[in-house]
């Protein structure tokens, strides 16, 4: 059998370390593996020291000669304190969101998001080109920022990161803090229309019948209609995959399971599990409070 050339999880997780979560060349998040003592084409083999995390783009100048061994081991050994620097290419003019098993859209028209307690975790907008483009924040539970995204662009706090991963491709980006208290992990694809309905259809009516309870009542009707308006220009359907763990005062939002966990225990409720539900341009929301002290939202996630 042949041999991988992707190291395992742990040394992959320690080169990106390494170079602080960026090629140590140009700074890119969108890292690779280049082996070079001794290549890879003559040990098959990982020997982490001599391991580099670099970008596509300089791993196969890496490969064409443009560095010495010795180069490379001191851009190993360099303490780099620059952030990476790097935008998600992903444009769109609407999108399938697969949020903890529940499923949402968003187009140029209708915008997507999520805030906790009024400030704002996710969001897609619109640029000045008609594309929908990634805003987000992600904070630990000490109100540290963790990760942001501007428009697509990945703006890192590397005192707060326990990890950022970011594949070559430029498909996903995932990022944990160093206390492992908050999360996000986004992935992009485009998917075959076909299954993709076939597919929602059969866990919708699931879903259904074996909900005696549904925290959310809007379930759009024609499935089929409103999924082929998403249909790109190659016949696919754009979609992200959307994991995320925060937490707010009194409350948390964790996707790392099966559904959309909500803990509001602190806030005197239930535990609540949202999965299988089609939201499609809608939203679910949840306030908090009386009417003699008012109320304040909590928790929106959806189209707005």
């Amino acid at each position: 059998m042949t041999a991988s050339q992707t190291p395992p999880a742990e040394i992959r997780s320690r080169l990106r370390k390494e170079v602080n979560f960026g090629c140590p060349i140009c700074r890119s998040p969108f890292l690779t593996w280049h082996h070079f003592d001794p290549p890879w084409h003559k040990c098959y083999s990982h020997n982490e020291e001599g391991i580099i995390a670099l970008c596509s783009n300089c791993h196969r100048q890496a490969d064409g000669g443009a560095y010495t061994r010795q180069q490379l081991r001191d851009l190993k050994s360099k303490q780099i304190s620059d952030p990476p620097l790097g935008m998600l290419p992903w444009q769109v003019n609407g999108v399938l969101i697969d949020f903890g098993g529940n499923y949402f859209i968003a187009r140029t028209s209708k915008v997507f998001s999520i805030r906790i307690a009024n400030q704002e975790v996710f969001a897609l907008r619109m640029d000045d080109y008609g594309y929908l483009k990634i805003d987000a924040c992600i904070w630990n539970s000490r109100n540290e920022l963790v990760l942001r995204l501007e428009e697509n662009d990945i703006i890192s706090y590397l005192d707060n990161i326990g990890d950022l991963i970011c594949t070559a491709q430029a498909k996903a980006i995932s990022v944990v803090s160093k206390q492992n208290d908050a999360r996000l992990s986004l992935r992009f694809d485009r998917s075959d229309p076909d299954v993709t309905i076939l597919n929602l259809s059969k866990l919708l009516t699931k879903s259904r019948l074996e909900s005696a309870q549904n925290i959310v009542s809007y379930i759009d009707r024609d499935l089929k209609h409103t999924l082929k308006a998403l249909i790109d220009t190659d016949k696919f359907i754009p979609t992200i995959t959307m994991e995320i763990r925060v937490h707010g005062p009194g409350f948390s939002i964790d996707t790392s399971g099966k559904g959309i966990l909500l803990d509001m225990t602190g806030l005197g409720y239930d535990l609540a599990n949202l999965t299988g539900k089609f939201l499609g341009e809608h939203a679910l929301k949840i306030n908090y409070g009386d009417e003699k002290a008012g109320y304040r939202e909590i928790i929106h996630f959806g189209s707005e």
